[in-house]
C-alpha cells in the first residue's frame, strides 16, 4: 500500500509543479474475504516486534496505516467489488472525517 501512497504523491507534485501541500492519500482497502481481514493494517506491524516496541528507531519508520471495509456482507459482490463499495467507502470516508 505504501507503493500506491508514494506513487498517488509523486503524480500530484509532478502534474503541481512540485508545490505544497501534498494532498491527505487515505489508503482505504475494499475486501469481501470469508474470514475478514486478518493481514496488518499498519507499517509497524510488518517490522520486527523488538524492533518497534519502545525505541527510538520506531519513531524514524513509516507510520502508514491501512483502512480496511469489510464488503462481504453485500451479496453478490464477488467481481463487482469497486461499484458496490462506492455506497460503503462513503460512510467509512464520512466515519474517519
Amino acid at each position: 500500500m505504501l507503493k500506491y501512497v508514494v506513487r498517488a504523491l509523486g503524480s500530484h507534485l509532478a502534474e503541481n509543479g512540485n508545490t505544497l501541500p501534498l494532498p491527505a492519500v487515505i489508503p482505504i482497502l475494499p475486501h469481501h474475504s470469508d474470514t475478514g481481514w486478518i493481514e496488518a493494517t499498519s507499517m509497524h506491524q510488518l517490522f520486527d516486534e523488538d524492533l518497534v516496541a519502545g525505541t527510538a528507531i520506531a519513531r524514524l519508520l513509516p507510520q502508514l496505516h491501512l483502512v480496511t471495509n469489510d464488503l462481504s456482507h453485500i451479496s453478490g459482490i464477488r467481481g463487482r467489488v469497486i461499484e458496490a463499495a462506492e455506497p460503503e467507502l462513503a460512510r467509512l470516508i464520512g466515519g474517519i472525517l
